[in-house]
C-alpha cells in the first residue's frame, strides 16, 4: 500500500504526488497530485472518457477532423526535428511490431509504397522529379498493359523503367517512365534508350 503522506510533506519534500488514504469527492482512495490536488484515478477516467469521446468525433464529425488535422500540422511544423526524432526511436523501439502493424496497410497500398521507395531511390542520386502510383497506372492505361519493347501482357507483372536511366541524368518524373516486363527491364538495365531499341530492331 502506499505510504501516506499530507499534501504539505510532499511538497516540502519535491515530490509530484502524495497520498492520504482519504477518499477524493468521487470516492476514489487514489493518490493526488501535488500540483493542482487532484485525483490520479479522477484524471485516468477522465482521460479515458475523452479519448473515447475523441475517437467516436474522429468517425463521424469531418469538422472536427479537419480541425484536429489542422492542428496536428501546425504542430509538426513547429516541432519537426523533435517529432522525427520521436517516430525514430518509436519505429527502432518496436521495429517488429510496427512492421507487422503495418502489413495489412502495405499490401493494400503496394503502388504507393512502391512509388515513394522509388522517389526515395531517385533523392539519394540527387535525380529531380516525382511520380505517385497514379502516374504509374495512367502509363500502363497509355501503353494498353503492355510491355514498350516486347509488347508482352504486363498485369500486375511489370517493371518501372527510366527512359533515359538515372546514373545517365535521367529525371524521376512521369515523362521518364516506362513499363516494362521482367525480360526487357533486366536486358536494357542502364543502357542508352536509342541504343537498346537499335539492338531491338527499332529506331534503325
Amino acid at each position: 500500500m502506499t505510504k501516506k503522506i499530507t499534501w504539505l510533506e510532499a511538497k516540502a519534500a519535491g515530490l509530484k504526488r502524495y497520498f492520504t488514504g482519504l477518499p477524493c469527492p468521487k470516492g476514489h482512495i487514489s493518490e493526488r497530485r501535488v500540483a493542482g490536488r487532484g485525483c490520479l484515478e479522477c484524471h485516468w477516467i477522465g482521460r479515458r472518457e475523452r479519448q473515447a469521446h475523441y475517437k467516436i468525433l474522429r468517425r463521424t464529425d469531418a469538422k472536427f477532423k479537419a480541425k484536429e488535422a489542422a492542428a496536428q500540422s501546425r504542430w509538426y511544423t513547429a516541432n519537426r526535428d523533435r517529432a522525427i526524432a520521436n517516430r525514430s526511436a518509436y519505429y527502432y523501439a518496436n521495429r517488429d511490431k510496427v512492421i507487422e502493424s503495418r502489413k495489412p496497410y502495405v499490401a493494400a497500398n503496394k503502388e504507393m509504397y512502391r512509388a515513394i521507395k522509388r522517389n526515395s531511390n531517385a533523392k539519394r542520386k540527387a535525380a529531380p522529379g516525382t511520380h505517385t502510383k497514379e502516374d504509374i497506372a495512367d502509363i500502363l492505361k497509355m501503353q494498353n498493359g503492355r510491355c514498350a519493347y516486347c509488347k508482352i501482357r504486363l498485369g500486375d507483372k511489370y517493371h518501372v523503367d527510366h527512359i533515359r536511366a538515372l546514373a545517365r541524368g535521367g529525371t524521376n518524373d512521369r515523362q521518364n517512365l516506362q513499363l516494362l516486363c521482367r525480360t526487357c527491364n533486366c536486358s536494357k538495365n542502364a543502357k542508352d534508350p536509342i541504343v537498346f531499341a537499335q539492338s531491338r530492331g527499332m529506331l534503325l
